[in-house]
Formats: structure tokens, C-alpha cells, sequence
């Protein structure tokens, strides 16, 4: 009964982790969405820059800002970029697996026999280990039984 419990708190905990990984995995996606979007929308207004610079519409003075414009478009593209590379490595990272092996309904009888029969081994060596106590306690509390024994160890000494 104790096993079985055992067992069912670990799915437990393993479902409950399964629950939050998937939980983190949908706010890392949410995030990765967000960035792809702002990535897709400093390229667009990247490309603008660059279509205006090159169209000559722009004046002397403007191109200037422009410049500083496409600088710091790179930079925050370069950011994001960053960012999506850090989170898809965090996503990516091999954590610890518990493997869970498959195993046939004849195989797993084997293994609960083996379980059964090991503890009904342990059972019994308990068993008598307590009752070689129980006679030795009372042996040597009983006086006579105690001189008994005392007079038998003399004799097998000798």
C-alpha cells in the first residue's frame, strides 16, 4: 500500500512539473511572439529609412538623423535578435529527464514477486532476530535461567 502511494505522489510531482514547464514554455512563446513582432516592425521601419536615404528625399540636414535613425534600428534589432537567441537556448537546454521505462505485465509481475518476496525475507529475519532477543532478555532476566546459562558457558569452555 505504501509503494502505491509512493508512486502516486511522484506522478504527482511529475505532473505538477510537467504543468509548469508547459506554463513557462507558453510565457517564453508569448515573449518570442512579442520580439518577433517588434523585430518585424523595426525592419519595416528600417527599410523605410534606408528607401527615403536612398530616394534623395531627405535633405542635407535630415540625413544626418537618419543615420542615427538606422544606427539605432540595428542596435535594437540586434538586441531583440540577442534576446530571441538567449530564450530559444533556454528553451532548448536538456534539463534532467526521468526516463520511464516501458515495461510488459509479465515483467512487472516478476519485479512486485521479487518486491514481495524480498520483503517477506526481511519479515522473517525481523522475526527471528526479535525472538532470539526476547529469549535472551529472558534468559537473563529470570535468575535461574541466567545461572543456567552461566554454568552451560563454563562447561563448553572447559
Amino acid at each position: 500500500m505504501g509503494e502505491a502511494n509512493y508512486l502516486k505522489a511522484k506522478c504527482n510531482a511529475l505532473i505538477d512539473k510537467a504543468l509548469q514547464n508547459k506554463k513557462e514554455l507558453e510565457e517564453i512563446n508569448i515573449e518570442i511572439q512579442v520580439l518577433e513582432e517588434e523585430k518585424a516592425s523595426i525592419l519595416a521601419r528600417l527599410e523605410n529609412a534606408v528607401r527615403g536615404a536612398e530616394s534623395g528625399i531627405h535633405k542635407e540636414g535630415e540625413s544626418g538623423d537618419t543615420r542615427v535613425s538606422q544606427e539605432q534600428f540595428v542596435s535594437s534589432y540586434n538586441q531583440i535578435l540577442q534576446k530571441l537567441n538567449e530564450l530559444s537556448e533556454r528553451v532548448d537546454v536538456p534539463e534532467q529527464r526521468e526516463e520511464v521505462r516501458k515495461i510488459s505485465v509479465k515483467e512487472k509481475a516478476k519485479q512486485l514477486a521479487r518486491d514481495y518476496v524480498a520483503r517477506l525475507i526481511k519479515f522473517l529475519g525481523m522475526l527471528v532476530a526479535m525472538g532470539i532477543l526476547s529469549l535472551l532478555a529472558t534468559i537473563l532476566l529470570d535468575p535461574n535461567l541466567r545461572n543456567m546459562l552461566i554454568e552451560l558457558l563454563k562447561e563448553c569452555v572447559r
